[in-house]
């Protein structure tokens, strides 16, 4: 079952979900943490989340350069697909106040996730954040 609602106020019973599957959405929440508390609270027992999602590349000059890239690229690909050049550049800028992958995980345990951690793909310019409810 798909559904397409409000991910701050969910419109679904407690424990009423097994998984909760999210591709390039934490990062616009404008409150990561209830967000997460959201999920958790409509998550049954054992249930999971996985978010996929951008990272924070290490060593810093690699971060720093991939965000360069974002703005570039993200400019590029507005004018191509869209004829807007604002059209993803938001992306950059949305990762330079996102908690990336080990904050999400941090924030995910303050949720009441447990076994919370995080895959690092490409460097750590995208990352997978997985959690499981308690139970």
């Amino acid at each position: 079952h798909w559904l397409a609602c409000d991910a701050m106020d969910l419109p679904l019973a407690d424990a009423s979900v097994d998984r909760v599957l999210v591709g390039y959405g934490l990062r616009n929440f404008p409150d990561l943490g209830q967000c997460l508390a959201e999920v958790r609270r409509v998550t049954k027992p054992g249930g999971r989340l996985v978010s996929l999602d951008f990272g924070r590349a290490e060593p810093a000059w690699l971060d720093r350069s991939y965000l360069r890239y974002l703005e570039a690229s993200g400019t590029v690909a507005g004018w191509v697909l869209h004829r807007d050049i604002e059209s993803y550049r938001y992306i950059a800028e949305s990762l330079r106040t996102y908690p990336a992958q080990h904050g999400v995980t941090t924030l995910m345990q303050h949720a009441g996730f447990i076994r919370c951690g995080s895959i690092d793909l490409l460097f750590g310019t995208m990352a997978i954040n997985f959690g499981e409810v308690p139970g």
